[in-house]
């Protein structure tokens, strides 16, 4: 089987803008139902202070799931470049990450510790789904070689 390389750009970008998509998304439901259902005695200012401290890194606690199925999804389409595709994702991802915060006016929130946290877990979950998406492809190579 000849090494291919095709990248993907398209699922590389779909895979890295609907990752910030979907934790921007929860994040802001995750405050909305914090704000209206748990706590809702308090006042806007008070909410704000709370999804600034505690929504993303709250989110990203459980977005590595979902980050880590799309990223083997791409991995798997992409077939023997997954790795390469996995990075992409994440140098893109880590692009636009930097440059909304930036964009907000707030760069010091990336140092945090929880948003230091919740990037690198991101991060891993970005690296594993294309590693096990890469370790799958070869199994199946050698699956199919050996029935050859």
């Amino acid at each position: 089987m000849s090494q291919s390389t095709k990248v993907h750009w398209h699922l590389v970008f779909l895979a890295a803008f609907g990752i910030l998509v979907m934790l921007v998304l929860a994040d802001i439901l995750f405050v909305a139902y914090y704000s209206y259902l748990m706590d809702p005695v308090h006042d806007e200012a008070y909410y704000r202070q709370f999804a600034q401290n505690t929504g993303a890194p709250f989110v990203f606690f459980f977005g590595p799931l979902p980050i880590f199925l799309i990223v083997r999804w791409v991995g798997r389409k992409a077939k023997d470049r997954a790795m390469v595709h996995a990075v992409l994702i994440a140098v893109i991802n880590l692009i636009l990450d930097v440059t909304v915060v930036t964009l907000s006016g707030q760069p010091e929130v990336m140092l945090q510790p929880g948003h230091l946290l919740a990037h690198v877990a991101k991060l891993t979950a970005i690296l594993l789904g294309g590693w096990f998406a890469q370790r799958e492809i070869a199994k199946a190579g050698e699956t199919q070689s050996a029935f050859a």
